[in-house]
């Protein structure tokens, strides 16, 4: 037992990645989209397969020899967690105040799509980049090296401040994101108890963001009522979370090729100019098609599909099998870069790996934070050892 529990934690990227396959195909069969179903299954056997063949190879990626440590390793967490902080307040700053009070008196669902939405629509290019980089990497990293290197102040600081602006940007996954890496590196050194409060944080704050988001349900009548209401908000998360991301994901099998032709390159941003053709944003294309009614009363949304199916928008099923190659040469990757701090593979790829049921593979990487995690993760060096003696040992 203790082997299989070793061997699953060893390729826990890969293992990630064929549990979030099989939850897009469960939604996709919830659908009856029977060619969505055949696309998951032949990506999910070819990553796995893939990955297999990887493994054959006597391949080591060495820990980087410039590594950062000591004193220096802790000044730039601290310098990661200011930063964060910085960031949130200059975007406080710019919009003059969040979105919790206003959305709290927006009388229906789209009053409070639209309060989400100018929080953020209203921002400059580098401020949206620097928004997401900052609630999907910035804090829930520094947060997890903060604890890593025990510095349980400033991960507090860290968490407080990350938490407050993830509510007042009214996105539900924001908690889950910001709090699930320093949960899972409090299970993995066994403080149960702390890893508890931060789970159940993240379920009271992902609940109160659901009643204030949804306004028909926020002021019961009666007890009968409060309970009709939690029941009903309960159900909607499991729905969105569950069957959604499948759902989308046979709603781009149904797109292309039928209602529109594969994009050869243009569907991808870098590679547009290379192709000579221009950017076509197909998660916003998509929304467009599919919520005309929305549309016309002012919301701009994205049907943001799992990572495979941009490469399937582009590229047909080519493109597919494609895609799974490349993600299990990611897992393989992380495996091995990862080897000598197994403790930080989970806290600092999980939430990516699940955020690819409805993210792009090459935006995560790049403009939402996933390669500079990785860096942080690789380059910061553990708190205990020190560095010549893992010099030494290789």
């Amino acid at each position: 037992m203790e082997v299989i529990k070793k061997s699953i934690f060893t390729h826990s990227p890969l293992v990630l990645m064929l549990v979030v396959t099989s939850w897009l195909t469960l939604g996709a069969a919830a659908t009856g989209h029977l060619i969505a179903v055949l696309g998951l299954l032949i990506f999910g056997a070819v990553l796995a397969g893939t990955y297999a063949a990887l493994n054959t190879f006597p391949v080591h990626i060495a820990r980087p020899r410039s590594l950062i440590a000591g004193n220096l390793a802790n000044a730039l967490v601290w310098l990661v967690g200011l930063t964060a902080i910085a960031i949130s307040l200059i975007h406080y700053i710019w919009f003059d105040g969040f979105t919790l009070f206003s959305a709290g008196q927006a009388e229906d669902n789209v009053g409070v799509a639209l309060v989400r939405q100018n929080a953020t629509a209203s921002l400059p290019s580098w401020m949206m980049y620097a928004n997401q980089i900052t609630s999907r990497c910035l804090f829930p990293i520094a947060a997890v090296l903060a604890l890593w290197r025990g510095k349980y102040a400033l991960a507090v600081c860290v968490l407080a401040f990350g938490l407050l602006y993830s509510a007042c940007l009214l996105q539900k996954s924001g908690p889950i994101l910001l709090l699930l890496p320093s949960i899972l590196l409090l299970i993995y050194k066994r403080h149960y108890f702390f890893a508890g409060i931060g789970a159940t944080t993240a379920l009271a704050t992902v609940l109160a963001l659901g009643f204030l988001g949804n306004p028909g349900i926020r002021t019961p009548q009666s007890v009968t009522g409060s309970l009709n209401n939690a029941s009903t908000l309960s159900n909607s998360l499991l729905f969105r979370v569950a069957i959604v991301p499948g759902e989308v994901a046979s709603e781009w099998f149904s797109v292309f090729p039928e209602k529109r032709s594969f994009g050869y390159g243009c569907g991808y941003r870098f590679l547009a100019p290379l192709v000579d053709c221009e950017f076509q944003n197909y998660a916003r294309l998509i929304y467009d098609d599919f919520y005309k009614v929305e549309v016309s009363k002012g919301l701009q949304g994205t049907v943001n599909a799992a990572s495979m199916m941009t490469a399937y928008a582009n590229f047909g099923w080519p493109g597919l099998v494609g895609s799974a190659v490349l993600h299990a040469l990611i897992a393989w990757v992380l495996m091995m870069m990862f080897a000598r701090t197994p403790e930080l593979l989970l806290p600092i790829n999980a939430t990516y790996i699940f955020l690819l049921s409805s993210g792009d593979l090459f935006t995560m990487l790049l403009s939402g934070g996933w390669g500079l995690a990785i860096f942080l993760g690789v380059y910061v060096y553990p708190p205990t050892a020190p560095r010549e003696a893992a010099f030494a040992a290789r």
